[in-house]
Parts: structure tokens; C-alpha cells; sequence
């Protein structure tokens, strides 16, 4: 069993990747000591977890979903399950820490609603800076979290590692920009609509590309559901579907070496003709010259 199970959906108690400790409680809650032990398959990893990245010194720099980032001291990246990360680079004094959590152990702390709000406010702003009094805070959090499990075994030990783990996220919340926090509050049923969807779509391993399917899940017509997509965000809904199929696509292209007639398979197209077709309509290549380019862009 290997450490990438914990992250895709498999290990329950493992404590070892290698001769690199991690913690892991339940595949619910895992600390990672660095971005190192991500245990990135060719170069990626798609991520089953809400994973916080703090930087205490230095720099990261990586990639999420296609898009690059750089965080520095004190910036704290967050990624959404579904995510995909990949080309890290750290710099040779890069020290940080990692957290992931469970969608479901976020809903049991704070509700569906703050997973919405999460995946709503995160697509679009995945990094930011905390005080220095709250990074402090961290490691106080950190040590204490350490020390109660090595503990011995108590009738309220669960609950006590849960109270920490809500306290680091509160800490957070903190930090995070007041529009972050004001999304849960008076939040129109058009909003809570377009969060669904998001959430639909996020979630989907292979992406339906029809609105059809979608509306059907959220039991309305497709045609609200472009109108509401636009109204909240700008896009309608299959351009946002759009956007994700490209995002996938553009991962098993650059990242895995699998033939294009299994990409195909994967991403559930009818056939190598049409996902051709699809490839030049939104890259102006086919996909092996997509691949290439990619790859290409990517080494230089």
C-alpha cells in the first residue's frame, strides 16, 4: 500500500511513505512535514482533499490545475479536491508544512455550506498571507497536535486532536480577505444553485460535457442553469464545463504518457476523430501536436 492511496481514496493507518514520517487519521486528516512528500505520480497528483500549503521560509513554486503559482513566507496555498498539482520547484531554504482534510470532515466540522463557499472563493483566489501572530499560532497548534499523539491513549483523544484541527482553521479563516467571509451570509438561491454546480463538476472524475446532465442532477432545465451560471459568474454553464474538459485534457496530455485512444477512452469521447475535432477547435492542434507543445512550453 503506498502513500498516494491516502491522497486518491485507499490507506487508513498508514504512518510511513519511505523514511518520511506523515500522519494520517483515518484518511480524513494528514500532515505532511513538506511539499517533498506529495507523493506526485510523473510529475502530478490529483487531489481527493482540501490541501493547505503554509510557507514559513522561502519559496514554491508550482502549478494548480495548468496555472502557476509562487508563494513566499507567510502565504498559504489552498487547493480543492479535484485539484491538479504539478512542477513543484522549492527553493533550497523552502521550510513549510502541509494539512489536508476531507470534504466530509469539513461538512462534519462546519456544514455544507463552507465546502461551497470553498470551492466558490479558492478557484479563483488560491493564495493568501496571514499575520506573523498567526503563524506563530501554527506552530503552537502543530506542536500540540504532535504531542497529544504521542500520548497515551485517552478516553477523548479524538475529540481533543478535532478541537485542534478546528482551532488551525479557524486561525485561517481569520486571515482569509472579508469577502471570504461574507459569502455564507445572505447568499442568494441563485448563488447556492451555481455552488452545486461547481460542485458537480469539481467532484466529476470523467466530466459529462452536456448541460443536459447537470441540469438534470440539480432538477432544473438547462437553460436556467446557463442563466444562472452567467448571472453569477460571468460564464455560462458550458463554458465552465468547457474550462474543466480542457483542464483534464490538458493533464493526461502533458503529464502522462498515455496513448491518445486511452486519453480518449478516459475522458469518455466517442472517438479519437472527435476528440480531434474538440482539440482543434480550443488548442488550433491536434493532440499529439498539443502534447508536444505542451511538453515543449513546459521544459523551456
Amino acid at each position: 500500500m503506498d502513500i498516494k492511496d491516502v491522497f486518491q481514496g485507499g490507506s487508513k493507518q498508514m504512518k510511513k511513505y519511505g523514511e518520511r514520517e506523515y500522519i494520517d487519521i483515518d484518511n480524513d486528516i494528514v500532515f505532511l512535514n513538506n511539499v517533498k512528500d506529495l507523493p506526485l505520480v510523473n510529475g502530478s497528483l490529483r487531489m481527493n482533499k482540501f490541501v493547505s500549503v503554509i510557507c514559513y521560509t522561502g519559496k514554491l513554486q508550482l502549478e494548480v490545475n495548468m496555472k502557476e503559482y509562487i508563494i513566499v513566507k507567510n502565504n498559504i496555498l489552498i487547493c480543492r479536491p479535484n485539484d491538479m498539482i504539478c512542477n513543484t520547484m522549492l527553493s533550497p531554504d523552502f521550510e513549510g508544512g502541509i494539512l489536508c482534510l476531507s470534504p466530509k470532515f469539513i461538512v462534519e466540522l462546519f456544514g455544507k455550506g463552507s465546502v461551497w463557499n470553498c470551492l466558490f472563493h479558492f478557484e479563483k483566489n488560491p493564495i493568501f498571507s496571514v499575520c506573523q501572530e498567526s503563524i506563530e499560532m501554527f506552530e503552537i497548534y502543530d506542536k500540540a497536535f504532535h504531542a497529544k499523539l504521542k500520548m497515551r491513549q485517552s478516553a477523548f483523544q479524538q475529540e481533543i486532536v478535532y478541537s485542534i484541527i478546528r482551532a488551525i482553521l479557524y486561525e485561517l479563516r481569520e486571515n482569509i480577505s472579508d469577502d471570504t467571509s461574507t459569502l455564507a451570509i445572505g447568499i442568494s438561491q441563485k448563488e447556492i444553485l451555481f455552488k452545486k454546480f461547481m460542485e458537480l463538476l469539481s467532484d466529476s472524475i470523467v466530466k459529462s460535457r452536456s448541460v443536459l446532465w447537470y441540469a438534470k442532477q440539480l432538477y432544473i432545465t438547462p437553460k436556467y442553469l446557463s442563466i444562472v451560471c452567467k448571472q453569477v459568474s460571468g460564464k455560462t454553464a458550458f463554458e465552465w464545463i468547457n474550462e474543466y474538459v480542457i483542464m483534464d485534457i490538458q493533464h493526461l496530455l502533458k503529464n502522462t504518457d498515455k496513448p491518445i485512444k486511452e486519453v480518449v477512452g478516459l475522458l469518455n469521447f466517442p472517438n479519437i476523430s472527435f476528440f480531434g475535432t474538440y482539440c482543434r477547435k480550443h488548442f488550433g492542434m491536434s493532440p499529439t501536436e498539443y502534447r508536444k507543445y505542451l511538453r515543449t512550453s513546459a521544459s523551456k
